[in-house]
């Protein structure tokens, strides 16, 4: 276990590989002795399914300041006070080193930038903590960040090794 849980955000427009690279990094950083954890945006707007209209909502709304409920192994809970702090408390308490966000681009973490069209870089300048892009075209404009071709994606792999190995010690 680390010392220190580190987030890295994943972002980027909608299927723009988001999933399928937050799902190989946890493979990869897995192998490397982490424990890894997720946590995603829904970003489509309104509630996620499978909240609505539960029992534990009807316990939300009647004033409850967190609403829970388990079974078979997944927890679902529910706050009209969620911030992405709080959210990331949650995985702290699980001792956690490293914590993947996909989504919340506005939020102050490093963050890899997914790209699937050129048209998608206008998102850069908003973007603050850019650590690495990830495109399947040649990038001209000058980026602060490393970009890495989706056709060398061991490249990429490798870097993030070295950089979540450079940062952490793993206690045996």
């Amino acid at each position: 276990m680390v010392d220190k849980l580190k987030v890295l955000q994943i972002v980027g427009y909608k299927n723009s590989g988001k999933t399928t690279l937050i799902t190989n990094l946890i493979t990869l950083l897995r192998e490397e002795g982490f424990q890894v954890a997720t946590l995603k945006h829904h970003g489509h707007g309104g509630v996620p399914l499978g909240f609505s209209m539960t029992d534990s909502e009807k316990y939300r709304r009647g004033g409850a300041i967190l609403s829970g409920v388990e079974g078979d192994g997944v927890l679902q809970l529910s706050s009209d006070s969620w911030n992405l702090e709080k959210m990331i408390s949650i995985y702290e308490i699980m001792e956690v080193d490293i914590l993947l966000i996909e989504g919340f681009k506005r939020e102050d973490f490093e963050k890899v930038f997914v790209v699937k069209q050129e048209g998608d870089l206008s998102l850069l300048p908003t973007l603050s903590k850019v650590v690495a892009v990830i495109s399947p075209f040649q990038i001209t404009k000058n980026l602060k960040a490393p970009c890495f071709y989706l056709s060398e994606m061991d490249v990429f792999y490798t870097w993030i090794k070295q950089k979540f190995g450079e940062e952490n010690t793993l206690s045996e």
